[in-house]
């Protein structure tokens, strides 16, 4: 097996709008911690896989696609063999079209374009730094620093976690999130790490934009945590799993500290990454990838949602309030009334699955809910199995179906929930499918 990989920065111009949260005034002000783009590229007989992972909220289809294709010409790969992931940070561009600021639409064009061109750069780079590695694995499970953000109340309603609540009028946490943390290292000949490989579901949505400051949230933090634990300072590739229904808030702790709270989680998941480094196994050379795509449909809206939403939007005149947290009513309204003319449209996300070593990756397109990364898992065919979220497209929160008969944030109709209630199972289907190729 030969590897390289390098570190590139993609931090925004100051001025463009951070997506964090809903607010009149999102220009950003200065730079926190720089936004970044990891890249792996892989070698092993006749296959050659490229892993990239930038400090974004999301990707589109389209610009994943164009992403993939110049990557692709520039290694002489197929393009298929070209992952593309997004961090999920808070504090990051409007990459995704759901939050998508119309004022900003240019500015963002033009930074994704930017942002290609020095990727691609890079990237080209890559063939004359190969090293021949070998690959170490471990999964572990991470205690409390994961929880699910839904909360079924003693009336019966489910809430979100970010809402303080009285913990007593708690009746339970609607789901589980999916703690287990899946490690690839790279290790060189010498014994020195090349490439720390993380894969662990948790959103980045501690900072929020907070201080109007542009960061990757505690990934940051994680990084930074990792390349000083190792003389080496190898690249830290982190991927996003499952985590449409989870976050750091403990709702019987409740804390809504920014950057100090993001550094407490990053070096924490520094340390159970190093745990499980120090407890790796070494794996075969083995890269294989499979490619397919899911077809998922737009939601059918009810009338009176229909009507309800038109009704917000005229008393609100188009004017939709700050929230830090979670989305107001007028946003919905505007979505709603935007939707109305796409139900039943059908919509085709690429998915993909890699094996590299003994662990075996599968992308899912969007923010899953953990039980659909749990079922992938649980019938996988193969031992170790990670879930590689917010990879090759964007397509919003994809609930269980459970979760659209208990209603919540994730499940409202609006730019955020899209898709039919049967999407979840039809990315399980597809993921099994790609796991079985492998």
């Amino acid at each position: 097996m030969k590897s390289a990989s390098t570190m590139i920065e993609i931090t925004p111009p100051i001025g463009m709008a951070i997506c964090g949260n809903i607010r009149k005034d999102n220009i950003s002000r200065g730079v926190h911690d720089p936004l970044v783009c990891n890249a792996i590229l892989c070698e092993h007989e006749e296959t050659t896989v490229l892993f990239l992972v930038m400090d974004w909220a999301g990707i589109e289809v389209k610009d994943a696609k164009a992403i993939r294709e110049r990557m692709a010409d520039e290694l002489n790969i197929p393009s298929e063999n070209v992952i593309v992931s997004a961090t999920h940070t808070h504090s990051g561009p409007y990459t995704i079209e759901m939050m998508d600021d119309a004022k900003e639409s240019d500015k963002v064009r033009d930074y994704i374009l930017d942002s290609t061109g020095k990727i691609a750069q890079a990237v080209a780079q890559l063939p004359d730094a190969m090293e021949q590695v070998s690959l170490w694995s471990a999964q572990t499970h991470v205690e409390g620093l994961s929880f699910c953000r839904r909360l079924r109340m003693a009336d019966g309603k489910v809430v979100m976690n970010w809402n303080e609540v009285d913990p007593t009028d708690v009746v339970c946490a609607t789901g589980k999130p999916d703690k287990q943390m899946s490690v690839v290292g790279f290790k060189r000949a010498d014994g020195t790490w090349q490439t720390i490989m993380v894969n662990f579901a948790l959103h980045p949505a501690i900072c929020v934009g907070r201080d109007w400051l542009w960061s990757a949230d505690w990934v940051h933090y994680l990084r930074e945590s990792l390349r000083n634990t190792y003389a080496e300072k190898p690249i830290v590739h982190f991927i996003n799993g499952a985590q449409g229904d989870v976050n750091h808030l403990n709702f019987e702790k409740f804390c809504l500290d920014a950057f100090p709270e993001a550094e407490r989680y990053g070096y924490a998941l520094a340390k159970h990454v190093v745990s499980a480094i120090d407890g790796s196994c070494k794996a075969e050379d083995k890269l294989k990838v499979a490619g397919g795509a899911v077809a998922l449909y737009k939601r059918t809206i009810p009338r009176e949602w229909t009507k309800w939403a038109k009704a917000k939007w005229a008393h609100c005149k188009g004017e939709i309030p700050e929230l830090l947290h979670g989305i107001p009513s007028e946003f919905y309204a505007k979505e709603i009334i935007a939707m109305e003319s796409q139900q039943g449209d059908k919509y085709i996300f690429p998915m993909a699955a890699v094996k590299l070593g003994d662990m075996a990756f599968v992308s899912l397109p969007g923010e899953i809910f953990s039980s659909v990364a749990l079922d992938i898992k649980r019938n996988s065919p193969h031992e170790k199995t990670a879930v590689m979220g917010l990879t090759l497209g964007s397509s919003g929160y994809i609930p269980d179906e459970k979760a659209f008969l208990e209603g919540g944030y994730e499940t409202r109709i609006g730019a955020g929930s899209q898709f039919e209630t049967d999407s979840c199972e039809r990315i399980k289907s597809v993921a099994g499918n790609l796991l079985e190729l492998l």
